[in-house]
């Protein structure tokens, strides 16, 4: 006989009925989990590639700050939420952008992700400008209906802003990675990082590119240099970094929802 713990308290489990529904859920939790772990083994190789990709990452500033103003009001929160986040996928699409996830109040879009030549990374590059000078634009002039909504409720002073990180580099993407439940595809690598990263030192408004997406966006964009850093989290070397004001050609760049 079985002098297991966990044997035992499943033999007791057993001899109680309510506990027999609880086993038996478990065992098909764990049979699905098998299942999905056959499908992974199975396919363990999902379609990789190395390809040129401009990385954007958008990132709400003070969003913190905004859920602790707005904890008695979540409707509010949810409301605007949603509507910042139908105005990014929107934008991303409309210019050829490929929305890889939403990351709570940010979200990462990659452009490039179908199509590799010389011209088609460089008009990425330019799509991805474009799409976060846009989202700025729109995000801005939402901004103070936002607010005098929020101040009917609280009397605090909120504020917020749409930080915007842009990388061009080579990435590893995965493409079509099933699994029992779900298929998707990522990028991962330092150009995804930095992106990142640059979102992270971005102050409100500012749009903060890489000298690779710089290259190819220079003519294009009124841009400055901002200058060199050196202490980006978890990443070794030396970037130049550059902010974008506006494009070349003035253009309306405020979409109509």
């Amino acid at each position: 006989m079985c002098e297991n713990p966990f044997c035992l308290l499943l033999g007791s489990a057993l001899k109680i009925p309510r506990s027999r529904n609880i086993i038996k859920r478990l065992i098909n939790s764990l049979s699905r989990n098998n299942k999905s772990l056959e499908l992974n083994y199975r396919n363990p190789n999902p379609k990789c590639a190395e390809k040129i990709l401009t990385v954007v990452f958008w990132d709400i500033q003070n969003f913190s700050i905004l859920c602790d103003i707005l904890k008695s009001h979540p409707s509010l929160l949810v409301s605007f939420l949603r509507e910042f986040l139908q105005m990014t996928r929107y934008i991303i699409w409309k210019h050829d952008g490929t929305l890889d996830k939403f990351l709570g109040d940010g979200a990462m879009a990659l452009f490039g992700f179908r199509g590799q030549t010389k011209n088609s990374t460089t008009n990425a590059a330019i799509c991805a400008i474009v799409s976060a000078l846009q989202l700025r634009d729109a995000f801005n002039s939402r901004q103070s209906d936002w607010m005098t909504l929020w101040n009917v409720h609280v009397p605090n002073r909120i504020d917020i802003g749409l930080k915007c990180g842009i990388n061009t580099g080579y990435a590893t993407t995965f493409d079509d990675i099933e699994s029992v439940h779900r298929t998707q595809f990522t990028a991962v690598g330092n150009t995804v990082n930095i992106a990142s990263r640059l979102t992270d030192i971005c102050g409100s408004s500012q749009i903060i590119i890489s000298g690779g997406t710089e290259s190819k966006i220079r003519n294009e964009f009124e841009i400055s240099r901002i200058g060199t850093v050196t202490d980006l989290k978890n990443i070794q070397g030396s970037y130049e970094i550059f902010n974008v004001l506006n494009r070349r050609k003035q253009v309306k760049t405020t979409p109509k929802f």
